[in-house]
């Protein structure tokens, strides 16, 4: 019965001893097989795009027939840290598609100071089975990718809502928030969501540019870069960022000494309205 009992207790510590280690699916060697109109050297981390809107990420297949995708159930949404930006790149998007569905999650981007920190939410539905994960440049460049990872939201506080005049936001709000503080853009759109393309065709509009917040003391952004609102549905929707992202922004004051933000939405395509609704800011509580 000893010896039973041993060969039982070794064979439990064997197969503690060999459990798989969790995966890295935000590993670089990923960005090395794809990519298109693009390429990605793994010795320097350094990513070249050749077109616009070429893309380089990370590719996991496909569960109806083309290999494994991605169980990333216990994350909210990925990072990715760029850095060394040259060239005339205004705008990066980050995508995430699915195994499961034809819908994706993306998100915009914009630089600063040759620095760019992309940041997408995982649809809460579907990141059992991600597909893929890409970013894309709107122009010929080059760049280092810093840093890849998956998190968890933080715990936010109670929302304040702050005060808007058309559109404008005052700098003294946002004072004695962190960086990590959310700010949330909340505005509404009716409509279609198909439209006419540049190619006379109809598409769907998500992934469309639909709004922008900017630099009160710069809003034709002549000197400071503005972040740009895709359209993801039609209804109620809300882009958020970090405070962080937007210090840039506050930092401008115009020719008075005022600072602060704007931000506005338009019309695009079949959308017949689409309306600012509120901006609010929450602190990371833990």
């Amino acid at each position: 019965m000893r010896i039973i009992l041993f060969a039982i207790s070794f064979v439990l510590v064997a197969t503690s001893c060999t459990k798989e280690e969790p995966k890295d699916w935000m590993s670089f060697e990923y960005l090395s097989s794809f990519g298109w109109d693009s390429s990605f050297d793994a010795e320097t981390n350094h990513v070249k795009y050749d077109k616009s809107w070429g893309g380089r990420g990370w590719w996991y297949g496909d569960d109806n027939g083309d290999g494994l995708s991605a169980d990333l159930t216990n994350y909210d949404r990925v990072v990715v840290e760029l850095e060394n930006i040259t060239g005339k790149v205004g705008q990066f998007n980050i995508c995430v598609s699915y195994s499961t569905t034809d819908m994706m999650s993306r998100n915009a981007s914009t630089i600063v100071d040759g620095r760019a920190t992309l940041r997408v939410d995982l649809d809460s539905i579907y990141k059992k089975n991600v597909k893929n994960i890409y970013v894309q440049c709107d122009s010929v460049g080059e760049m280092n990718i810093k840093r890849a990872y998956l998190e968890k939201h933080p715990v936010y506080g109670p929302a304040k809502e702050l005060t808007m005049d058309n559109g404008v936001i005052s700098c003294d709000q946002f004072e004695g928030y962190s960086d990590k503080a959310r700010v949330d853009f909340t505005f509404s759109t009716e409509g279609d969501i198909m439209g006419i393309d540049e190619k006379n065709e109809l598409v769907e509009m998500k992934g469309w540019g639909v709004g922008i917040i900017c630099s009160v003391a710069d809003v034709f952004g002549a000197e400071v870069t503005p972040y740009s609102i895709l359209l993801t549905n039609i209804g109620e929707e809300t882009y958020s960022c970090e405070l962080g992202d937007l210090r840039y922004m506050l930092a401008v004051k115009d020719e008075d000494g005022e600072s602060g933000l704007f931000w506005t939405v338009w019309t695009i395509g079949n959308i017949t309205e689409a309306h600012v609704i509120r901006t609010t800011i929450s602190e990371v509580v833990k």
